[in-house]
Order: C-alpha cells, then structure tokens, then sequence
C-alpha cells in the first residue's frame, strides 16, 4: 500500500473552508479539483500521484478568492455608540498600547500588539456588544501616527456567546506595499446582515 496521508490532509484542510468567504467563482472551480481528489484518492497507485493530486488541490486552495467588503451595500445608518462596547479580549498588547483603545474615540490611541519575538500574527481583539445587533458594517480606523501595523489582510468573525465564532468576511485592504491607501479615512467592511453579541476582528497579515 501506498501513503496517502498528505492527499488526505489536503482534502481534510479544503473541506474546513467556509464558502462564504470567497467569490462563488473561485470556490466553484475550487469545488470541481476538491471532488475530483475525493473520487479519485481510493483509485491511485503510487506515491506520484497522490503527490500530484495534493498539490493540485493544494493550488486551488491558493487560488481562491476573498469577497472582502460588499461594496455595493450602502453605508450603514446605524453605528453602534463604541461607549456601549467593551473589550472582552485580545491576543496580547504592548507597552501602554492597551486593547481598549480600539473603541475609546481616540483617534491618536492604539491597540499594538506584543514586540516580542514570539509575538506572531494573526493577532485578534474580541468586542463584547453588549447586545444582540443585525450587524451588517464594521469601520477599522488605521493607525494614524504611522504606517506601523497597518492591517492590510482581515478576517471578521462573529458569536451569539463569545466562545463559537463564525466567518463572515475576509478580505485585504488596499495598500502601495509601505502604508494603506488613504488611511486617514476609516475603512468600512459590509456584509449581509448578520445576527451577533460578539466580534472578532482578526489580522493576518501586517506592513512593518
């Protein structure tokens, strides 16, 4: 017999994906070379080609394609007052940098993660609604002192108890490989409308 565990991890891994987040396009192609591997994976006959077929499913994974914000939603008309909001965690902060800056309507206040060297990305904040909201927006503000851990790729997710989350949205925001485009200006990042108490904001990757 032959080991077929890295197709079967590969299969396991595109199987956890949420289609939500990605264009109906990307994951419909995505979906042929996921099936296509399940059908095909008690049939092959040498390590060869369940090494080819894993990479193959492997770089459609690669291939797929964020949503990110929906643009063509309005803007919302109805932004949660952040004095109702409170922290409920976050992976880690340095220095005076605290987490709850992120809603203390301070514009010159942030949330830095941790310096140290195994203080990695992502690294997450978990807001506490302190209500269940139809949530449909989230505005990020960028840092505004310096181009430092801005966000350029994001993924939101949200829960009815602050202990199982689901994704609603992943996407990046536009950026010239040194700072984010026009980040004097809160970016707004739109989804259907979706019942949570909880958000999760997460960053996965960063500039600086």
């Amino acid at each position: 017999s032959i080991d077929k565990s890295r197709l079967e991890d590969a299969i396991a891994e595109a199987e956890a994906l949420n289609k939500n987040l990605y264009t109906e396009e990307s994951f419909s192609k995505f979906k042929v070379v996921l099936e296509e591997s399940k059908k095909v994976l008690d049939e092959l006959e040498t390590a060869t080609e369940v090494t080819n077929q894993a990479v193959k499913l492997r770089t459609a994974m690669k291939e797929l394609e964020f949503k990110g914000s929906d643009t063509s939603r309005p803007d919302s008309e109805n932004l949660i007052d952040s004095d109702l909001l409170d922290v409920k965690s976050a992976t880690n902060y340095a220095d005076k940098d605290y987490p709850e800056h992120v809603i203390d309507k301070d514009e010159d206040t942030i949330w830095h993660s941790g310096y140290q060297k195994h203080h990695t990305l992502p690294v997450d904040i978990v807001i506490d609604l302190n209500g269940v909201y139809a949530l449909e927006q989230i505005d990020m503000l960028p840092r505004q002192n310096s181009r430092n851990g801005h966000i350029t790729h994001y993924r939101i997710e949200v829960s009815m108890d602050g202990e199982n989350f689901e994704p609603i949205v992943s996407g990046y925001f536009e950026h010239d490989g040194n700072r984010l485009i026009d980040p004097e200006t809160a970016k707004q990042i739109k989804f259907a409308p979706t019942d949570a108490r909880y958000v999760k904001f997460i960053a996965l990757e960063t500039l600086g």
